[in-house]
C-alpha cells in the first residue's frame, strides 16, 4: 500500500473555506494534486504516478513542494511556477502528437443523466517551452480511456479556438459546460486532435525544449448552476447530401459553447455521414438544444443521353460513376413503348426511327461511395432524333 502524505500551506480562513466548499461539490479527487505518494521513486523524466490520477502513454507528470528538486515547486526541471493552489500540480506535453501525454482519473460518482455539469482547469505553459497551442481540453468517459482508443475520442470541453494559451507567469482557465448522457465516470485531460488539425507557434525560446509542454492544477467538475439548468428544444433542421459530398451543420452564432452529441465541440460540424446530428448550445447553464438529420441522395447515380442524336444511330449513354447497370425503355411522343434493353443491347443496337421527340426512362443500378451498398434508381428525359 503506497502510503500517503496531505500536505496543506497555512492558509487565511476564506481561503480554506473555499477549498472546502469546491471539495464537498467537485467530483474529481485530488483535484489540485495535494495528495502526494510519500517517498516515491524519483526519475530523470520526474514523477509520473499520483494519488487517484493515472496517465495513458508515456511520461505525464507530477510535481509538489515536498518532492526533490527534479519535481519540486514551484522550480523543476521543466521550469518554474507557483501553484494555482495549494502545493502541487501536473504537468505534461500537449504538442508534438508522437509525444503528447495524457491525465485521467476517475470521478468519485457516475454523472447524473440529464444534468448540465461545468468543467474548468487551470494551465500554465513552461517557459522552456518550444511551442504553445490553443488546442487543449477534457473529456467526459463512461469506461476507462486508453491508449489505443485515442483516434475515437472528441472533446466534451475544450479551449477557446484562437485562444493560444502563452501565458508562462500565471495561470489561463479552460472552462465549459457538458450535458451528461448519465454514467460518465471517467475524466481525461489533453490534446484531442490529431496532428494535421493541431494548431501551434513558436514561442521563440532560446534552447527551448521541443514540445509544448503545460502545467495543469485545480481541476473541478461539478454541477452547473445553483437552481439548476433548462433545456429548450428549438425547431429541427433537414439537409441532403450527394453520397460524396459533405454537409455543413451551423450552430447559432452567440452561445457560450457547444457540443455536438458525440461529435464534438465546434459551432459548424462538417459531416459526410447520413444520420442525426444533436448540437447543445450552452448560454451559461442553459441549452438550446437543435436537431439536424442529413439524408443522402443518388447524385452520382445518374445517366444522360446526347441530344441532339442523327438517325439511324447507335444512342451513346454517358452513365456517371456510380453506375453498375441499366436497363433502359423508349417511348414515343403518344406514350407507345418503341425499343427496350439493357446497356448491352443497347450498345450492339441501331435505332430505326423517324426523327422527332422521344421520352426515355432508364432503371439504374449503383452503389453509395460511402458504405458500398448497390441501390436503385429510376431516371428518366428526353431525347432529339434528327435526320
Amino acid at each position: 500500500m503506497i502510503p500517503l502524505i496531505l500536505r496543506v500551506g497555512v492558509c487565511l480562513v476564506a481561503h480554506a473555506l473555499m477549498i472546502q466548499h469546491i471539495s464537498a461539490q467537485n467530483l474529481v479527487p485530488n483535484p489540485s494534486f495535494e495528495l502526494v505518494i510519500d517517498d516515491p521513486e524519483f526519475r530523470p523524466t520526474g514523477v509520473n504516478r499520483s494519488v487517484d490520477w493515472f496517465i495513458l502513454l508515456f511520461t505525464t507528470e507530477f510535481f509538489h513542494r515536498s518532492y526533490a528538486a527534479v519535481a519540486s515547486v514551484p522550480a523543476n526541471h521543466r521550469g518554474f511556477q507557483e501553484p494555482y493552489m495549494g502545493d502541487g500540480y501536473a504537468g505534461m506535453i500537449v504538442y508534438p502528437l508522437d509525444a503528447r501525454e495524457f491525465l485521467a482519473v476517475q470521478l468519485t460518482a457516475p454523472l447524473e443523466p440529464g444534468e448540465v455539469y461545468t468543467l474548468s482547469f487551470q494551465v500554465c505553459l513552461s517557459e522552456r517551452s518550444k511551442f504553445r497551442t490553443d488546442d487543449f481540453g477534457a473529456m467526459l468517459l463512461h469506461n476507462r480511456p486508453e491508449q489505443d482508443s485515442l483516434s475515437r475520442y472528441y472533446y466534451s470541453v475544450k479551449n477557446l479556438e484562437g485562444r493560444v494559451l502563452s501565458d508562462t507567469s500565471g495561470w489561463m482557465e479552460i472552462r465549459g459546460q457538458y450535458l451528461a448522457e448519465g454514467g460518465e465516470e471517467y475524466l481525461l485531460i489533453g490534446n484531442l486532435y490529431d496532428q494535421a488539425r493541431t494548431t501551434f507557434e513558436e514561442t521563440g525560446v532560446e534552447n527551448a525544449l521541443p514540445w509544448a509542454y503545460y502545467y495543469v492544477d485545480q481541476v473541478v467538475l461539478e454541477r452547473c448552476g445553483e437552481t439548476g439548468s433548462s433545456i429548450t428544444q428549438l425547431p429541427p433542421k433537414d439537409t441532403v447530401i450527394c453520397d460524396s459530398g459533405s454537409a455543413m451543420l451551423e450552430g447559432l452564432p452567440d452561445a457560450d459553447g457547444y457540443y455536438w452529441v458525440g461529435e464534438g465541440i465546434e459551432p459548424v460540424l462538417q459531416t459526410r455521414r447520413p444520420g442525426r446530428y444533436t448540437l447543445n448550445h450552452y448560454y451559461g447553464c442553459d441549452i438550446l438544444q437543435q436537431s439536424f438529420t442529413v439524408e443522402t441522395d443518388g447524385c452520382f447515380c445518374d445517366i444522360t443521353f446526347p441530344s441532339p442524336s442523327r438517325l439511324p444511330a447507335e444512342l451513346r449513354a454517358l452513365p456517371s460513376r456510380n453506375v453498375e447497370s441499366y436497363k433502359l425503355e423508349l417511348f414515343n411522343a403518344a406514350g407507345q413503348k418503341v425499343w427496350s434493353g439493357d446497356q448491352e443491347s443497347l450498345s450492339q443496337t441501331k435505332l430505326s426511327l423517324a426523327a422527332g421527340i422521344y421520352f426515355w426512362r432508364a432503371r439504374l443500378d449503383c452503389f453509395r461511395e460511402l458504405d458500398q451498398q448497390p441501390f436503385q434508381r429510376t431516371t428518366s428525359g428526353r431525347i432529339l432524333f434528327v435526320d
